[in-house]
């Protein structure tokens, strides 16, 4: 079964549970009148007494995150918008939606709502049957959206991201590093001997191969790591905070040691290795064309060896 059908399949079983909404007010009326609604709608519901609550919470999900936010503007230890701010800003926030509930309906509370994130808003006193319809209508459109993105940048086969998302990935994390001065690696991996599989076994083992690979590879980086399918036996990995040779080893042997037995195809124990060039930022280079330029490099010179090998491009032979 490809990647795309069985996200298809797991969406279906997802959408049988009802959707998650956490309602943020610092006022235990206001979240119990929301909560009885959403509850009576079939919605499931988690309660947050201020922003800085909610906060704390959603950085520490790893998934399971909800389907949207309802959240007061106005809260004394941190407001919505500020809120709204810094959830919108996490990696898995920035599409989140998020529906501000504010007493004010002026321009500048208008505005000010949707230029810290916002989806909507609705206006106090809350008209419920209103307030329901555009939760329904938002995480819809939430879905939908995902679906789009995920047949956009993502491999069918192996469900990593393909080279687009890598490439705008790539792009956002390197503004990050140069802003906070911080280091990453670009690791360039090529499968050895796959297309000794691919022609004696035929091109479904391949396939086959390919996905068991990337789930070992997913299994084997750092959870912050990002691993991408640039097409073919080729992959890519973004390994944040690795700056020399020293600081990448711990990873690189990780990804050999998950890859080191045999994978099992139609009965058969196929077994590849992996070369691996690698380029640092930020000094082999502080745009992405440099950087991949020298990651190549390195991966043709690891090719070179008898297999089962990483070269940094700083590194001379």
């Amino acid at each position: 079964m490809l990647w795309i059908e069985r996200w298809l399949q797991n969406s279906r079983e997802q959408n049988a549970t009802q959707p998650l909404i956490y309602v943020v007010d610092d006022s235990a009326l206001e979240r119990r009148v929301l909560r009885d609604e959403l509850q009576n709608r079939g919605y499931r519901v988690r309660e947050f007494v201020d922003g800085s609550d909610v906060l704390a919470w959603v950085r520490c999900l790893d998934d399971n995150w909800p389907d949207m936010i309802l959240l007061d503007a106005m809260m004394k230890v941190m407001d919505g918008f500020a809120t709204c701010e810094a959830i919108t800003s996490l990696p898995q926030g920035h599409d989140l939606p998020i529906l501000m509930i504010t007493a004010r309906d002026d321009e500048q509370a208008i505005n000010q709502a949707f230029d810290s994130g916002a989806t909507d808003f609705i206006v106090k006193p809350v008209n419920m049957q209103l307030l329901c319809r555009r939760i329904d209508i938002l995480i819809r459109a939430r879905q939908a959206d995902h679906m789009l993105r995920l047949m956009a940048f993502h491999d069918p086969l192996t469900g990593l991201p393909n080279r687009n998302l890598f490439e705008t990935e790539l792009s956002r994390w390197l503004d990050r590093a140069q802003r906070i001065r911080r280091s990453l690696a670009i690791v360039f991996l090529d499968l050895d001997r796959f297309k000794l599989v691919n022609d004696n076994l035929g091109h479904s083992a391949g396939d086959r191969l390919l996905q068991e690979m990337s789930r070992r590879f997913r299994q084997a980086v750092r959870s912050n790591d990002f691993v991408a399918r640039l097409g073919g036996d080729e992959f890519i990995f973004i390994l944040p905070d690795v700056h020399d040779a020293k600081t990448l080893l711990p990873v690189i042997s990780s990804v050999f040691e998950a890859c080191d037995y045999p994978v099992e195809i139609d009965g058969q124990h196929v077994r590849v290795g992996l070369s691996m060039g690698v380029s640092f930022f930020p000094q082999d280079g502080m745009e992405i064309k440099m950087l991949m330029k020298k990651a190549d490099e390195a991966l043709y010179r690891a090719k070179e060896k008898t297999g089962n090998a990483f070269t940094c491009f700083s590194e001379r032979d």
